[in-house]
């Protein structure tokens, strides 16, 4: 008996190993006998939809890879904390199989208690758990850092915030409770240094992000309150300024830092204290060259940025590494390789440099490869490089090139690099481009002081191929804008082209054809253009471009009104001018919509009739200019002007116009200052001479104008700006007496809607004349200055 009872022992023990190995050697070869489901712990689930996502059958042979993507399946859902499968032959010798699967619980409320400065709805918008969304600890771990991270960022340094989540294990259900400590809203007051003998504390400050408190501009930007992620990049960065200023030894730890609260009264205002540990300051010693055959030590010295003597700056022997290899590269040795061995001479407190340069050999441009250009075509790329195969393969004007490609606007990314060849001394250049969005269909609506509703509709297409209809009149770099506006007041047609390469040439050539038919002038008449402008442009040098045209035209007055002055009455019909003009412009600024740093400058003259024919002799002169300047480039160091990218502007115009062979200058060819455009504290045309008694401008013959302006970036799309308009309008010619100006000051807001800059401006008149002196003046308007 002793023996049986230990055979069978043996045998149970036996039993599970045999099973395993029967199935790992025949399992794939059996068929699915019943699959049943088990569900443990909430019940919301139906074992309905656990069978949905299993792709094995009753009947059907096994497929261990089907069942591993029906486990997979049902993780997916992410409604499940465990899947498990049980295999089990049966009697009939196929394998059933048991799915035992533990749901997530659901989350059947958020509850926040604790937020005084923010909603509910502020706050939900930060997390990602949601009412009836799974229950996941880890997910609402991260939903109270985040919550932290929101308060911390509005200045809330010590803000805190922890998860309780309450379970119905019967329904599987839970809730989930945020507790918030908000703390103070603290507010930097003053940031200060101990230790600091070689730099001041605002040269320090200014390296920084963090930042006091600033009446009015800290509402608008959160600047002055403590960000802890931003504070422990300006450690890094004070360590980076000091380094870069010959202190490479200087400690700052951001463990000994202080936060001090000096007024118990108002607890949230805040003292940072920052301690200083300099070291000692090094210079840099003697520089030398190792390897440098091709150029001597004296020129590679000449263009370095750190010289013996100098204060030992990282970032500078960083840019003269860069500076030495590119100036390999402008030769055409694009694998030179350079490094700096610094070698310290701790007696002398000095840094000596060895500059080792791996010289390469020099490489000429063998091919080009243009790719990604689906419907640009390869000649207008290839117009814009500064490089042909056969020359030397400057690395310099390899990036003019870049630089070109990029201008284009044609594309929304541009990349150039050289690309190795199996020729000796030869280099392929890789252009790859992804084409970028050229063509606008644009119709929208606007309303303005000076042209009242106008509905606009525009047909635009700046990478234009008048003779590609294949491609949808895409690809050769032409200009082409249709555009047509009905207002109230104003009609306007207009058919633009422009060829930027004639005959393959960097010469221009464009028309325009237009009819405007204007009534918001005078109430008096009604003016319609109609004509056509012809032209050339090509750039001289620099940002310098000359363009000279021509225009013929028809002007017709018409309307008159019976109390219409006599200047006005005696152009009533049609006139005709043939002019011939040159200009010249040089255009530098960031942004033509809404600049914020840069010129512009701009000569025109003007001749028409004479041997040009026409109804109208005249000659003009006209002078426009802009400076657009950053404040925190001049003014960086005043905390004030280092927020809201603060821009101060200067825009001038003036010009004078005459008649000849005996004709009059017609009034419709004068000169008017006043309204939305220019003299914002005046109605519309009303500075310069005034017809009485129809109370009607006339217009002059010379005019000046300028307007300083000063506007403070609130969000990205809107500006606050503040301004200063002068100016004036004489009958005379070539009179630029300045007696009779006007001058007018107000406050503006600039907005972008849709790509174009919206100005709203309430002018208040200074210097008035007689006939204009109307008081406040609103003027709401789109458009650029120039």
């Amino acid at each position: 008996m002793m023996f049986i009872r230990k055979y069978f022992i043996l045998v149970a023990a036996f039993v599970p190993f045999f099973t395993a190995e029967l199935f790992a050697q025949y399992g794939q070869n059996m068929t699915v006998g019943n699959i049943a489901v088990e569900i443990s712990g909430p019940q919301y689930v139906s074992k309905d939809a656990v069978l949905s996502h299993i792709k094995l059958r009753s009947g059907q042979p096994f497929d261990q890879h089907s069942l591993d993507l029906s486990i997979k399946s049902l993780y997916d859902t992410d409604l499940y904390d465990a899947v498990e499968v049980k295999r089990n032959l049966n009697s009939f010798g196929n394998l059933d199989l048991v799915l035992n699967v533990r749901p997530k619980y659901r989350i059947s409320q958020i509850v926040l208690r604790g937020n005084k400065s923010y909603s509910n709805s502020r706050i939900i918008e930060q997390i990602t758990s949601e009412a009836g969304g799974v229950l996941d600890d880890r997910r609402i771990s991260r939903d109270s850092d985040k919550i932290v991270e929101f308060y911390r960022k509005k200045g809330y340094a010590f803000a805190k915030a922890n998860a309780e989540i309450r379970r119905n294990d019967e329904a599987g259900i839970g809730v989930v409770v945020f507790n918030i400590d908000e703390g103070e809203d603290i507010k930097i007051q003053n940031i200060r240094f101990e230790g600091n003998a070689h730099i001041s504390g605002s040269e320090l400050e200014d390296q920084m992000k963090t930042s006091t408190w600033i009446w009015l501009i800290s509402y608008l930007t959160d600047a002055g309150r403590f960000n802890n992620d931003d504070f422990q990049n300006d450690i890094n960065l004070l360590k980076q300024h000091y380094r870069n200023n010959g202190f490479l030894d200087v400690k700052i730890d951001d463990s000994k830092v202080r936060f001090e609260f000096p007024d118990a009264s108002n607890p949230g205002d805040m003292d940072i204290v920052i301690a200083v540990d300099e070291g000692k300051q090094y210079k840099a010693g003697k520089i030398t060259f190792k390897n440098n055959k091709l150029f001597d030590s004296k020129t590679l010295n000449e263009g370095l940025d750190i010289q013996p003597g100098d204060v030992f700056s990282p970032a500078l022997v960083d840019s003269s590494v860069d500076w030495v290899k590119n100036f390999y590269g402008q030769f055409g040795y694009l694998d030179t390789n350079v490094r700096a061995l610094r070698r310290p001479n701790l007696e002398k407190g000095e840094i000596d440099l060895i500059i080792e340069i791996y010289e390469g050999e020099k490489f000429y441009l063998e091919s080009i490869n243009i790719q990604g250009n689906t419907k640009t075509k390869s000649e207008v790329i290839l117009r814009e490089l500064a490089l042909a195969p056969g020359d030397v393969f400057y690395l310099d004007l390899m990036k003019d090139s870049e630089m070109r490609l990029q201008s284009t606007r044609f594309f929304d990314e541009v990349s150039l690099e050289p690309e190795a060849t199996n020729i000796p001394g030869r280099r392929d250049l890789r252009i790859i481009v992804k084409e970028g969005h050229t063509g606008n269909v644009v119709f929208g609506a606007g309303f303005s002081t000076v042209e009242s509703f106008v509905v606009t509709a525009e047909l635009s297409q700046s990478n234009f191929d008048i003779l590609n209809y294949k491609n949808m009149f895409q690809g050769a770099g032409q200009k082409f804008r249709l555009r047509a506006s009905l207002g109230f007041d104003a009609n306007q047609v207009s058919l633009s082209f422009e060829n930027p390469y004639v005959f393959n040439r960097n010469l221009a050539y464009g028309f325009e054809l237009y009819r405007t038919d204007t009534g918001y002038y005078s109430d008096d008449y009604s003016e319609l253009r109609t004509g056509m402008t012809h032209y050339i442009r090509k750039y001289l040098f620099e940002l310098v471009e000359a363009r000279l045209g021509y225009t013929i035209e028809n002007v017709k007055i018409y309307d008159l009104s019976r109390d219409a002055p006599q200047v006005i009455k005696k152009e009533e019909g049609n006139r005709s001018i043939s002019q011939i003009s040159l200009s010249f412009l040089r255009e530098a600024r960031d942004n033509l919509m809404m600049p914020t740093s840069g010129t512009r400058f701009e000569f025109l003259q003007q001749v028409a009739g004479g041997p040009l024919q026409g109804d109208t002799n005249l000659y003009r002169v006209e002078a426009r200019a802009g400076w657009w300047v950053p404040m925190s480039k001049y003014f960086g160091n005043l905390p004030i002007f280092k927020y809201g990218n603060q821009v101060f502007s200067i825009v001038g115009r003036t010009g004078s116009v005459t008649g000849y062979d005996g004709k009059e200058v017609p009034f419709f060819e004068r000169y008017f200052l006043g309204g939305a455009y220019n003299m914002r504290g005046f109605k519309y045309r009303r500075v310069g001479p005034i017809e009485q008694p129809s109370d009607e401008p006339e217009g002059g013959n010379t005019f000046a104008y300028f307007s300083l302006e000063y506007s403070y970036q609130i969000i990205e799309q809107l500006r606050i700006a503040v301004f200063y308009d002068w100016g004036f309008v004489n009958s005379s010619s070539w009179d630029w007496n300045a007696s009779d100006y006007n001058d007018d000051f107000g406050i503006g807001f600039r907005i972008m809607i849709m790509g174009a800059p919206m100005r709203i401006d309430l002018g208040m008149p200074l210097t008035t004349g007689k006939y204009n002196d109307e008081g406040l003046q609103f003027n709401f308007s789109f458009g650029t200055v120039f």
